[in-house]
């Protein structure tokens, strides 16, 4: 095949009709001037959602939950988008998307808990203190003992009692993976 910018001999690839020398040129260039994407930011982004979500139990109100569709990461079970070559949480892209730039200081928490979840209606801005407080109201954990045991956090400061007690308040699910991490 003859490439169409420098009628060049190339094997094809991404269905393009340029070589990819001429394309990584092309593609340097456009990034460079802003004009790689024909999408605007926020079309890019609601291509990655599925608005048909689920409606969260604990707060029906809220209304269905924007799944995301796009990248996630399976470390965390979260969503990734792209904002000026930089990797964010999708949920964060929402919030910056929808409501601008995130305060000082604070995070993006979910009124609905569900980590794949971009609707700018269910994200808050708030601390990682007020988000502890809604998890221990809505009982989705009884201490701080009990998220450090659920995120694998500061178990070497937990005594042998304490990691005890706080399993003895663990659901069946949580219990399995708080063993896992223990033994």
């Amino acid at each position: 095949m003859i490439c169409v910018s420098c009628n060049r001999n190339f094997v094809p690839f991404c269905n393009k009709d340029i070589c990819r020398k001429c394309y990584d040129k092309q593609r340097r260039e456009k990034i460079k001037n802003g004009s790689w994407h024909s999408k605007t930011m926020k079309e890019r982004f609601m291509e990655k959602t599925n608005q048909d979500g689920p409606i969260p139990n604990h707060c029906p109100e809220l209304g269905k939950c924007w799944q995301w569709t796009g990248t996630i990461h399976h470390g965390t079970n979260r969503g990734h988008f792209t904002i000026n070559n930089k990797k964010v949480y999708a949920h964060r892209a929402s919030y910056i998307i929808h409501f601008g730039s995130i305060p000082e200081g604070k995070q993006i928490n979910h009124k609905c808990d569900n980590r794949l979840c971009v609707r700018p209606e269910h994200l808050e801005a708030g601390t990682q203190m007020e988000n502890m407080a809604d998890c221990k109201k809505k009982g989705r954990i009884k201490s701080i003992m009990q998220y450090n045991i659920i995120t694998n956090r500061n178990l070497h400061r937990l005594s042998d009692n304490d990691l005890t007690e706080a399993i003895k308040n663990l659901t069946a699910e949580q219990e399995q993976r708080a063993m896992k991490i223990v033994l």
